[in-house]
């Protein structure tokens, strides 16, 4: 590394701890998912990418079991600002549930600002051979909920602060 003036430039420094960060990040995401199998890993953090990035790209990867709520969500599309996969479980072959923290632009602003989020629960689900991001118990089919304890998640809609990962 070429010295300036006999220091290191700033923009190494920076980029070098950013580098870490995102590893360091990387790291505590990856720890939620451990035994989860990578195309379960997958679905979920592209359905979530596409949230943050295009949230109408988003709604391909998700499952609703009534038309009525697919319209609804179609009609009031949520931007996610900030996500972090705090816990994974596998719930049978066909299902999985994630307990998420999430920042979105249906938070007050003023919530953001102080870095409160919120904790929800996403299912990832095979339905006829295709994996899909379930975001409520009632549209998990009955078929593949052997298993799914739904006491296990429920809301209290207590807001979190902290820091996401992603």
């Amino acid at each position: 590394m070429k010295l300036i003036n006999g220091k290191t430039p700033k923009g190494i420094i920076l980029i070098a701890a950013l580098t870490a960060l995102s590893l360091l990040l990387t790291a505590c995401s990856a720890d939620a998912f451990d035994g989860i199998p990578k195309e379960i890993q997958k679905t979920l953090t592209d359905y979530f990418i596409a949230c943050k990035e295009e949230p109408e790209r988003a709604l391909e990867y998700r499952y609703w079991a009534s038309e009525s709520d697919k319209q609804l969500t179609y009609s009031n599309i949520t931007h996610i600002l900030n996500y972090e996969v705090k816990t994974a479980e596998k719930v049978n072959d066909s299902l999985y549930a994630f307990t998420i923290l999430i920042q979105d632009t249906a938070m007050p602003e003023q919530m953001i600002k102080e870095d409160a989020y919120r904790q929800i629960y996403n299912y990832v689900a095979n339905i006829e051979g295709q994996w899909y991001v379930l975001a409520n118990e009632k549209d998990i089919p009955e078929s593949i909920k052997g298993g799914f304890d739904s006491s296990k998640y429920t809301y209290d809609f207590a807001l979190i602060e902290g820091n996401a990962s992603n």
